[in-house]
């Protein structure tokens, strides 16, 4: 599980550094419209191919990709195709999230990156715009492509029996999670130290040191409690309406969310996206809150194992877990946009968790985290289980369809491909001008 993260990991940005490619003599070896292939092109996407652990690639077949990329570039430029600041700002702010997750805490990811996230953000903004520009010129291009029920059931029809896809075993795993409430005692406490460091905030005292110092978000803690520009409906809406009234330097009044009581600091704003620091005091969950958990936990699991209560029913009426409760109770793969995880894309805790389950039953009782960092008691579920088996137009109708169609885009793409070369300038290193099948 760790080294597909690892992989994953890599695969947040296009372009990493890259020692090999230093070896490399550096020079133009294509020009496709008003876009360059360099040499150390080809040997940074080869070192990639290496670090993902996949098939590497020959250099022809490495450099008709790039070409392949230029060429779509090339166009989105030409076309006056473009994406907004704001979008690429989301987008890598999406990336970050996906990976912290993935990795664990952002401290995490800084630490396999070597770099803060606003230096990693930083670093490969004009990259992930040049990814976008491609990503829609593609959409473009692909728009019009449709697959009919008819076009699915004649691609399978003519797949031979022995090479019939093999789809690997998936699941769906679901969660009944508690998490408990600070007492109001510590609640009290939590609000009495965000008054005090507001008033120290507002005598003058550095914001950023405060948020390094005291801050109990310890992601944008270790950035001074910067959040880097975030656009509308990144934030839960309390915090979101303070942010978007404050100036520059402004500091805000105390901000009570589901997280705990924040204090912000305005920085800039830039159209609907903005930028703000700061810093958090979460009210302390003690022992006896967590034994309170325990407790109602092993009452709801009794409930459910002697079927007096079903999964459903249960995570409507006790789990509070915001991550999973708006999906029924089920975890989510990021990777898919779906409720069904392969072995390998499941989190190693909850796999190592499920594994030896029999359909249809729970774990014991297990402390957890939630993504956001709030400690709970949590039961899995193992809801679903479907085997590895060969491909069948009855139980697996929508990836079928989902590989016709991408063939039938790789298709209206190469024809494009063949089209736009003859209204482009190119020119090939004669090292490479037998490496594309387009020309």
């Amino acid at each position: 599980m760790k080294s597909r993260k690892l992989i994953l990991l890599v695969l947040l940005f296009s372009a990493i550094f890259c020692a090999d490619a230093q070896k490399v003599v550096e020079k133009i070896v294509a020009v496709v419209g008003d876009q360059i292939i360099m040499s150390s092109d080809i040997a940074i996407r080869k070192n990639q191919l290496q670090t993902q652990g996949a098939k590497v690639l020959d250099d022809c077949t490495i450099f008709e990709n790039l070409f392949k990329e230029k060429l779509l570039l090339n166009q989105a430029l030409l076309d006056s195709i473009s994406v907004s600041e704001d979008e690429v700002e989301s987008e890598l702010e999406r990336r970050i999230r996906y990976f912290t997750q993935m990795m664990g805490s952002k401290e995490k990811l800084e630490a396999f990156y070597g770099k803060s996230v606003l230096e990693i953000k930083d670093e490969f903004r004009i990259e992930i715009k040049k990814q976008l520009l491609i990503g829609r010129i593609q959409q473009q291009i692909t728009a019009g492509v449709t697959v009919s029920p008819a076009e699915v059931k004649e691609y399978f029809a003519e797949i031979p029996s022995d090479s019939i896809p093999l789809f690997n075993t998936v699941m769906e795993v679901g969660q009944i999670a508690i998490i408990p409430e600070a007492s109001k005692f510590q609640d009290s406490i939590a609000l009495a130290k965000a008054t005090e460091l507001r008033t120290r905030a507002l005598k003058g005292e550095d914001f950023s040191t405060l948020a390094l110092i005291y801050s109990d978000d310890p992601g944008s803690a270790r950035q001074g409690g910067d959040l880097g520009f975030q656009e509308r409906g990144t934030f839960v809406p309390e915090f979101e309406e303070a942010a978007y009234k404050l100036n520059k330097g402004e500091i805000s009044d105390i901000v009570q969310t589901q997280f705990g009581y924040h204090i912000l600091q305005g920085v800039e704003r830039r159209g609907e996206s903005v930028r703000v620091k700061h810093f958090l005091i979460k009210p302390k969950i003690t022992g006896k809150e967590m034994e309170y958990a325990k407790l109602k936990m092993d009452s709801i699991l009794k409930a459910l194992r002697q079927g007096d209560l079903s999964f459903e029913k249960a995570v409507a009426l006790y789990s509070n877990d915001d991550f999973t409760k708006p999906s029924g109770g089920l975890l989510m793969n990021n990777e898919t946009a779906s409720t069904f995880f392969e072995p390998s894309q499941m989190e190693s805790n909850v796999y190592f968790a499920v594994e030896k389950l029999e359909l249809g039953q729970y774990t014991d009782p297990q402390y957890f985290a939630t993504p956001d960092g709030k400690k709970g008691m949590r039961v899995l579920y193992l809801k679903t289980i479907i085997p590895q088996h060969k491909a069948s137009l009855a139980s697996d109708y929508d990836k079928i369809k989902a590989m016709v169609n991408a063939s039938k885009q790789a298709d209206h793409l190469h024809d494009w491909f063949k089209k736009r070369i003859e209204k482009n300038y190119i020119k090939i290193d004669i090292a490479y001008n037998k490496c594309s099948t387009l020309l």
